[in-house]
């Protein structure tokens, strides 16, 4: 018996989906376990693990921008060296 294409398609979709939850998992784990081996305090990673991550800069800096539009304070993006994401921050660059 045939499937109509709209059930494979959604099918696809959901496989895709399935593939990236399973890929983000993966990714997440990898850097836990390069944060437990290679910082002196896996902590400092455990607060990334609390904030938006933004796969590009591009999507942090549309966030950021977004959110002014409802009276946010000022955001910057910055690239994170634990995940290799991008988070927002209302803190100034440091010098």
């Amino acid at each position: 018996m045939k499937k109509n294409p709209q059930t494979r398609k959604r099918m696809r979709r959901r496989q895709k989906e399935r593939k990236k939850q399973q890929a983000a998992k993966r990714r997440e784990d990898y850097y836990l376990r390069l944060a437990a081996r290679y910082l002196d305090d896996p902590r400092e990673y455990s607060m990334c693990l609390s904030k938006e991550r933004y796969e590009t800069k591009g999507a942090a800096l549309a966030a950021a921008n977004r959110r002014l539009m409802y009276d946010a304070p000022q955001l910057r993006v910055y690239n994170c060296p634990f995940c290799r994401g991008w988070h927002l921050t209302s803190k100034p660059k440091r010098l």
